[in-house]
């Protein structure tokens, strides 16, 4: 089984995901991002993963390639990634419809928290990643755009997408854990 965990930065989706992780030991979580960095090192010289957005789209659509055979050659394992990513050019599709195709995932779980609570949690991370526009006009935007390909892949791949709000840990969490029922 594969399942996406889906949320912007400055959500908690992480948070979510490793506190769960304690209910769930026996399943392998890996970052795509961190993936994609992992390959893009090699291939591009990119050297972060703030620096991936800055490639082609046809140097991207190769390395979601690469990414999508190392997730499938896995097994049982959740994917923590991002739906929509900022960039200069306007919003980049993390997970395309053709990326969701090839990936076939078993569950679409997306974490969301008010944008003024993201704000908060951004401002406090400040200088540690490159982002766009921080504006709580900026992250609602972010958040509309993730939810829209949310349902799109949901809907195309009739799979479940499951909403967890992140406001208490700890409800969020047993929210999240209802997704593997």
């Amino acid at each position: 089984m594969i399942y996406l965990v889906v949320g912007i930065s400055g959500v908690g989706k992480t948070t979510v995901l490793n506190k769960a992780r304690e209910k769930l030991p026996n399943v392998k979580v890996v970052n795509w991002g961190t993936l994609m960095l992992e390959i893009a090192k090699e291939d591009y010289g990119v050297e972060s993963r703030d620096k991936l957005k800055f490639l082609t789209p046809e140097e991207t659509r190769e390395l979601q390639k690469k990414v999508i055979q190392k997730v499938k050659d896995m097994g049982d394992v959740i994917v923590d990634t991002h739906l929509g990513i900022e960039s200069p050019r306007g919003f980049i599709q993390g997970i395309p419809s053709w990326v969701a195709r090839e990936l076939k995932p078993d569950r679409l779980i997306v974490v969301e928290a008010p944008p003024e609570e993201i704000a908060r949690r951004r401002a406090k991370d400040k200088g540690k990643r490159e982002r766009m526009e921080e504006s709580v006009e900026s992250i609602r935007m972010h958040l509309d755009f993730d939810r829209a390909i949310a349902a799109s892949i949901g809907y195309e791949l009739g799979i479940p997408v499951k909403i967890v709000v992140n406001i208490d840990l700890d409800k969020a969490v047993e929210d999240f854990l209802k997704a593997f029922d």
